[in-house]
């Protein structure tokens, strides 16, 4: 007499299939889905920083080389453009062209890359007792950021200046 009712049964019942590959699925996408985000979030934020990283350099320059100035011509509000005459009475200028922040030396020096633009550049000139004092500022815009969103990544830059001499 054989009994059937202790019968060994191994392998996986159909239900049990397609519950784990039901779950295994759903845990892959939304694991892909972090990452996809992960990546996109980190592209942006790099852009960010490099945009920062130009903006800061150009404003380090522009500074240096108008604290040491020895005066500002034609000092006045709301210009887009500064001419300076440095210690040794050489003119120079910060100017901004097609998008590109340029000091012009005798040559020209591109302070910002070329694939990000600069809007509203602008230098506002105080004539002081001492010496003279200029406010400027300008927007650096990545044009084209890439990314689901495309939008583009801009941030302000400011700085206020007093010269020495």
């Amino acid at each position: 007499m054989k009994n059937n009712s202790l019968k060994q049964i191994f392998g996986f019942t159909l239900i049990e299939v397609l519950v784990i590959t039901g779950l295994t699925a759903i845990i892959m996408l939304a694991t892909v889905s972090l990452f996809m985000t992960f990546l996109f979030n980190q592209g942006k934020i790099s852009q960010r920083q490099e945009i920062k990283n130009a903006g800061n350099n150009a404003l380090k320059q522009i500074t240096q080389v108008l604290r040491e100035a020895k005066r500002i011509d034609s000092c006045s509000l709301g210009r887009d453009e500064i001419n300076y005459v440095d210690l040794n009475n050489h003119a120079g200028s910060f100017i901004e062209d097609d998008g590109i922040l340029i000091l012009n030396t005798g040559t020209q020096v591109d302070l910002t890359p070329d694939h990000l633009r600069v809007d509203d550049f602008s230098a506002d000139c105080y004539e002081g007792d001492p010496s003279q004092y200029i406010k400027v500022s300008f927007t650096l815009v990545n044009p084209n950021p890439g990314g689901l969103s495309g939008d583009p990544i801009s941030q302000d830059f400011s700085t206020s200046i007093t010269l020495r001499n």
